[in-house]
């Protein structure tokens, strides 16, 4: 069973400027990723899908310099993640290199643990790579429960008759976690577009360890979170 790990890391960001490689707890950012893929010890290629020398360079120090770049046309704001690991898998078949299993790790995910990414591949492949596998977590607070705030500060319910069911009645709810999700090469290279998210397994991992970094407050609140957890 050969597998690949690819980590998308386009250059430029809007809301945090060069956030794949800006330091995060006196490492680049994306270093977290390529350690978490290289301490689990379960692929045969990691692989840096980039567009941006900077990142080359990051990665490079790191011991796993792209073989190839991404082209410039994969690297817009609204290129899907899916077209970037379809590009890289066939690319690398191009070059006489095969894989079964393939998983993507998001950049931005500094508390990615290297045992959850040999789980999952446990899980995945049990499942005879029929599914593709997310990792998911918990939401804090149900889903039913929930309001949405209008103009003059108004909260709207969004289910009104939901906000009666107490929530130990109520079924648990999951968010992508931002950290990894694995695919069979066969699905990458047929699927169209950006894909579906109708056809996946979860794998759990807690909420203590899920960071959303968008804002420069969730770089804070995510740089707080790793210290308290490296105690």
């Amino acid at each position: 069973m050969k597998r690949l790990a690819i980590i998308p890391a386009r250059g430029g960001s809007k809301r945090i400027p060069n956030k794949n490689i800006k330091k995060f707890c006196g490492q680049p950012m994306l270093s977290y990723a390529i350690q978490a893929a290289c301490a689990a010890g379960i692929f045969d290629t990691i692989h840096v899908s980039t567009d941006d020398q900077d990142i080359v360079h990051i990665a490079g120090s790191f011991g796993f310099s792209p073989e190839f770049m991404r082209p410039k046309a994969l690297s817009g704001d609204h290129v899907s993640i899916m077209q970037c690991l379809k590009f890289v898998v066939e690319k690398f078949e191009s070059l006489g290199k095969q894989f079964d299993t393939v998983a993507m790790l998001y950049a931005t995910s500094p508390l990615i643990d290297p045992e959850d990414l040999k789980k999952a591949c446990v899980q995945f492949e049990a499942n005879k790579r029929n599914r593709a596998l997310l990792a998911v977590t918990p939401y804090p607070s149900p889903i039913e429960h929930a309001f949405r705030m209008d103009d003059n500060l108004d909260l709207l319910p969004d289910n009104y008759e939901a906000l009666a069911t107490r929530t130990q009645d109520l079924a648990e709810a999951f968010y992508d976690a931002g950290m990894f999700a694995i695919y069979s090469s066969s699905k990458i290279k047929e699927t169209v577009g950006a894909g579906s998210f109708f056809d996946f397994t979860g794998f759990k991992v807690p909420i203590s360890r899920v960071t959303d970094i968008d804002w420069p407050e969730d770089w804070v609140h995510a740089e707080n979170l790793k210290k308290a957890l490296d105690l």
